[in-house]
């Protein structure tokens, strides 16, 4: 069990959440699949966001799992992405450890677009309908969805754009129109860490690349105290600061969240420093806490997602999580794999095939990257570990989730997306870097990796 050291990184305090913005359901498992589950596991607040319903995604309706003599929902864009919204919901329980309800998701386009205010605070359920009192408009009303893009492969596990891709596509719509909506959903849950993918999609999806595109923006725009949901106003010169005032300087990490016509804001703890429209600076206290009000004294909530954010008060704490691993370890996980007798033995029985090892990697392979033995997970010394069992180690702009401890969260996830995913399996013991496999339509075998890496960055930077 790690533990981290007084002052260290407040992203992995006891009181951080976590969000998670995907493409596609399943994204959300083969991507971070481990991170997901392990602040599931350790009782943090989790949230997952999906950008389309995979609509144009392949199926593979392998006998034996729950796709079997589903194969007449490939082409069928409405049905499939029905169908896989009921494999997401499996996936998130099966991430949560079978409970369901714990990890909670939206689809971007059924974030309200415009927000209501009733007694100045937002209501609490993002993605449902509008209801008796209610201070969400959902998203469903205004007529909007974001169609998966589709895809082309033009290299060996590297994709692109669609020729065909329809104008309802989500890499189509204007990218304020997306991000405001998350944007608005980050004020409102306030988390300490927003995960997707690096610029490039981690190999090259058109809507994974609008996916990361779209929260880096809206995590901007949700820091940047002149915007608001439905205003038309962006940021400017990063969006930090006041308009037509004197630059404001925070305090400590979380703060220096400016005001429009108020003194400087100076920030508490992780969380704090949020700056109010009119009134005196807000002081905050632990996660959640110093939200300001419009024309009131400091509101002091309580943890993450207990009702104190509003969609008018900037949100500026978060960390970007852009999942990636070191080529290095992809290389070595691919060669174990391939020498693996069960391996073979599964890609011979199946038609299945290895990478070739000779093929460029995905873009999500990075050669700059620092490596970790897959035993001890950490080498030299960190500048922080997690508290509360989180397996989670950062170096640097590196942080590194073990995912062994939650393996068969993951994998029972993989399966829950059987159109999509085919032959996922756990080893008894891990070897090397390798903890496990999985293969998608393309018939190709990869390794689960017994880490998941992520590249960590100040999204305002």
């Amino acid at each position: 069990m790690n533990f981290r050291s007084a002052g260290e990184g407040p992203a992995l305090s006891a009181f951080s959440g976590l969000l998670a913005v995907h493409a596609h359901p399943d994204d959300e498992t083969l991507s971070t699949g481990g991170l997901l589950a392990a602040f599931a596991a350790a009782g943090r607040p989790v949230h997952v966001v999906t950008c389309t319903r995979g609509e144009r995604g392949e199926v593979i309706a392998l006998p034996g799992t729950t796709s079997e003599g589903r194969a007449g929902l490939e082409g069928d864009g409405p049905a499939l992405g029905a169908y896989r919204e009921t494999e997401l919901a499996r996936a998130l329980t099966a991430l949560a450890g079978g409970a369901d309800g714990v990890i909670r998701h939206s689809f971007l386009d059924a974030l309200p677009a415009v927000y209501a205010q009733v007694n100045g605070v937002v209501g609490p359920d993002l993605g449902g309908s509008a209801g008796p009192g209610s201070a969400v408009v959902s998203g469903s009303v205004d007529g909007v969805r974001y169609e998966d893009s589709g895809m082309a492969w033009v290299a060996p596990g590297v994709a692109g754009p669609a020729p065909d891709s329809p104008p309802t596509a989500f890499a189509r719509v204007p990218l304020d129109e997306s991000a405001g909506r998350l944007a608005a959903l980050i004020r409102e849950i306030r988390p300490a860490v927003v995960a997707t993918y690096e610029p490039s999609g981690g190999y090259g999806h058109p809507d994974h690349v609008r996916a990361h595109d779209v929260t880096v923006r809206a995590l901007r725009l949700a820091a940047d105290p002149t915007w608001a949901p439905g205003s038309g106003v962006g940021e400017r010169d990063g969006g930090v600061g006041r308009r037509g005032a004197e630059p404001v300087h925070g305090g400590e990490y979380g703060s220096g969240v400016g005001q429009r016509d108020a003194q400087p804001v100076r920030g508490g703890e992780h969380g704090s420093g949020v700056g109010q429209w009119g009134a005196e600076p807000v002081r905050g206290g632990e996660y959640g806490s110093g939200v300001g009000q419009r024309d009131a004294g400091p509101v002091r909530g309580g943890e993450y997602g207990s009702g104190v954010g509003r969609w008018d008060e900037p949100w500026a704490g978060a960390e970007l999580w852009q999942a990636v691993a070191p080529a290095a370890e992809v290389r070595a996980a691919r060669a174990t794999l391939a020498a693996l007798p069960e391996a073979q033995a599964l890609a011979a029985a199946h038609a299945l095939t290895f990478p070739d090892p000779a093929e460029d990697l995905p873009p999500f392979a990075k050669e700059d990257l620092p490596e970790w033995s897959a035993e001890g997970q950490v080498v030299g010394s960190s500048d922080y570990r997690s508290p509360d069992g989180l397996p989670i180690t950062c170096i640097g702009s590196a942080a590194r989730v073990d995912v062994r401890g939650v393996l068969g969260r993951v994998v029972a996830a993989m399966r829950a997306h059987a159109t999509q995913v085919q032959h996922a399996d756990a080893l008894p013991g891990a070897v090397g870097a390798v903890a496990g496999w999985y293969a998608l339509s393309n018939g190709v075998l990869a390794p689960i990796l017994t880490t998941e890496t992520y590249a960590v960055a100040d999204p305002l930077r």
